[in-house]
């Protein structure tokens, strides 16, 4: 019986690695600028939102115009699962790049870039803050994904419990000696 273990074993184990493994990946949901947007107006910050929760250091957010000159202003904040950074006016016409790299506590860090384009007007302005209804964003729960995770593992177990009655049923187990006088 124990040449049946190992393999059931060593497959529980396998099937577990494997669905825990992309079970926390993050990902990018949500720019601010959007990728491939248009604007008029010079943005005051540079929003990220990930799919799952971000540390608070070693978190890279940069954005440079189109002559390769770093716009953002030095300043990062970083809550649960954005990351801001704070920008220079723009000035410059053109296509805008933002390369970043966001460390969550879950899974390796994501590193990507996307671009926006800015029409210069004939003054620049900064875009000015416009009171608004208060609205507040729902966070991202992923107890749904640790379920899923739970549910495949107590699935696992009792395929592992089954193949060990079935092989217990099939091929016999140890034979009980019975006591007779």
């Amino acid at each position: 019986m124990r040449k049946f273990m190992k393999p059931v074993l060593v497959a529980s184990a396998l099937l577990i690695a494997l669905s825990t493994s992309s079970a926390y990946a993050i990902d990018l949901a949500v720019t601010s600028p959007a990728a491939n947007s248009i604007l008029t107006v010079t943005p005051n910050a540079v929003s990220l939102t990930a799919t799952g929760p971000l540390v608070d250091q070693g978190n890279s957010v940069v954005v440079t115009d189109p002559n390769g000159l770093e716009m953002t202003d030095g300043s990062l904040v970083v809550s649960n699962t954005t990351a801001v950074a704070g920008m220079k006016a723009l000035s410059l016409g053109g296509t805008y790049t933002v390369t970043y790299t966001l460390i969550s506590d879950t899974d390796g860090p994501l590193v990507g870039s996307y671009t926006f384009t800015f029409k210069a007007p004939g003054a620049v302005t900064s875009a000015s803050p416009i009171p608004s209804a208060t609205t507040t964003q729902t966070p991202i729960n992923g107890s749904g994904t640790s379920g899923f995770v739970f549910v495949i593992l107590a699935m696992a177990i009792a395929v592992a419990a089954f193949l060990i009655w079935y092989a217990r049923q099939t091929f016999g187990g140890p034979k009980k000696k019975s006591r007779r006088k």
